[in-house]
């Protein structure tokens, strides 16, 4: 006897076609490959974020906030804070400290160059291009107090050796001479370079 779904003819036989028993098969079989599947998605998973970490780390980022600029660059990093000096940083009882930290996690032991360089984005956004501060109306010192000066624009705050696995942090006061107009600004940001 045939029944009629939806315009489909079926028989009696289409019906009993699959047992109970072949179905429980089947869907025991999809359900072992379904956990095969999950356990080696969650591998595949575990093992891209665990990569995706280490080569965050290692590779060479740079990013510039208000606060902070970070550089890292193959196991060589330094951290320090954006300089801004202005009216308020006007003679040595007016500086600004700045912390600079560097870490040397290269195989090698490094000779670098830290020195200042301008940030050209904050001099665009306060427009004042005509009022930056030259690098002779600058001065600094580190730890010892000896007042210096740079002695041309390259702005070289000092030469060093970082041995390889040693970690090392740098104060230095930075402030505009006294000479200067009230008016003039500085933007800028220390940059460790390997010599």
């Amino acid at each position: 006897m045939a029944k009629k779904i939806k315009g489909v003819k079926l028989k009696e036989a289409d019906i009993h076609k699959n047992s109970g028993k072949e179905i429980s098969h089947t869907i025991s079989k999809i359900k072992e490959n379904e956990r095969f599947y999950t356990i080696l998605l969650v591998l595949v998973f575990m093992v891209t974020i665990s990569v995706s970490i280490y080569i965050g780390l290692r590779v060479n980022l740079s990013s510039l906030s208000a606060d902070e600029l970070s550089t890292y660059a193959s196991g060589f990093s330094y951290s320090g804070q954006l300089i801004h000096l202005d009216s308020t940083n006007i003679g040595m009882e007016n500086a600004k400290t700045y912390t600079i930290s560097s870490s040397n996690f290269t195989s090698d032991d490094i000779n670098y160059l830290m020195k200042i360089v301008l940030d050209q984005h904050f001099i665009k956004e306060c427009r004042c291009e005509d009022m930056i501060a030259s690098y002779d109306q600058i001065h600094f010192s580190f730890e010892d107090k000896e007042v210096r000066s740079f002695s041309n624009s390259d702005l070289v705050l000092k030469t060093g050796f970082l041995p390889r696995g040693k970690k090392d942090s740098l104060r230095v006061s930075i402030w505009l001479d006294e000479s200067v107009d009230t008016n003039v600004h500085f933007y800028g940001r220390i940059e460790i370079n390997e010599l």
